[in-house]
Parts: C-alpha cells; structure tokens; sequence
C-alpha cells in the first residue's frame, strides 16, 4: 500500500468516526476527528508536534467512547479510528520512502557489459538509461533497481552481479552506473 493510500485509509476511518460521532450529538469528539482528520489529507502541512498532540487527544476520547457504544458496527468504526491513530502515533505512517542508491562510475563495468545495456539484450537486468533531459543520444549511465530477491539473468556479466552483491551488501535497492561518478576500492576498474 502505497504512503498516500495508507493516509488516505486512515483519514477515512477518522472521518466516519467523526460523521458518527455528530450523529450521536457528541460534536466536540466530531470536531477533534474531523480536525485530525483534515490535518492528514492536508500533507501534515501542520506542525508534527501539534498534529501529533490533536491525534493523541482524538485516540482518549474515542477509546472512552469505545467503552460506551452501543452497536457493535460503531465500536469496529471507532476501532479502526484508533488503530489509524496509533499508527499515526507510532510514526508508521505518514513516511516517506527513501531507497538507497549505489552510485558508481561506469569504469566498474566492462565495455561490453555497456554494449550490452546499449542494444538492450536479455543478458543484462531491468536498466533506465540515465541522459540529460532531451538528449537520449549522451548516455550518462544506467539506473538498475534490484527487485526483491529477483535475480539478475543468469547470462549477466560477472561485473554487475559484483555491483548487485555490493549494493545488497549496503542495503541499496537501486544502482546507478554514472560516468562522472567516483571509483570504489574492491571492485574491478575497466578502462574502455
């Protein structure tokens, strides 16, 4: 689930907690969902500090609230509220996805292992040529994302598969073959 989906989901279950809750003519308790609510669909533009104190404020009172509801379909709603709000509380969401990257020049990799990512044969992984806007023709490189425990091709060059092992080794999930880029001690160094 994607980091805009898991906001959305977790606004939404406040949100039907608030609609609820004014329902049951308990408008503060609305208010303070609807606020928290607001404060996740804006970005958390807000101050975190203050977001968070709202939220923490929102996930007492509707647990007191728990305690007190009648209908069994009410209590699962303001359970859902208060699991959004503990992971809200719990930093879990709303985060960014940062991957790492491997930067290395394109010396670690062979003229023909290059070759190959210029004709696009099945030898080499899944690649983005990596050029200035507009200009295809100047390759700078290569951006290789490594996918889950999916492995490089079997007919992969031994340099890539020693680039993999060292981005998996420093927890990269992506590598990016750059020719300005700086040389590495331990791997080879071509010159082509």
């Amino acid at each position: 689930m994607s980091i805009a989906s898991k906001i959305a989901h977790h606004a939404g279950a406040i949100e039907l907690a608030a609609q609820r809750l004014d329902k049951s003519g308990f408008p503060a308790l609305a208010d303070g969902c609807t606020k928290a609510a607001a404060f996740l669909r804006a970005g958390l533009e807000l101050e975190r500090p203050r977001m968070l104190e709202v939220i923490e404020n929102l996930r007492h009172q509707l647990a007191a609230w728990v305690e007190i509801a009648d209908d069994e379909d009410d209590r699962q709603e303001d359970h859902d509220a208060i699991t959004a709000a503990d992971a809200i509380l719990a930093g879990k969401t709303p985060a960014i996805e940062t991957p790492r990257m491997l930067v290395l020049s394109t010396a670690h990799i062979s003229e023909s292992t290059n070759d190959m990512f210029d004709f696009n044969t099945d030898d080499v992984p899944q690649f983005f040529p990596k050029h200035p806007w507009g200009s295809p023709s100047e390759g700078l490189g290569w951006l290789i994302p490594i996918v889950g425990n999916e492995p490089f091709p079997h007919t992969c060059p031994e340099d890539l598969r020693a680039i993999r092992a060292l981005a998996e080794a420093n927890g990269c999930t992506w590598i990016m073959l750059d020719r300005d880029a700086d040389v590495v001690d331990g791997l080879p160094i071509y010159e082509w």
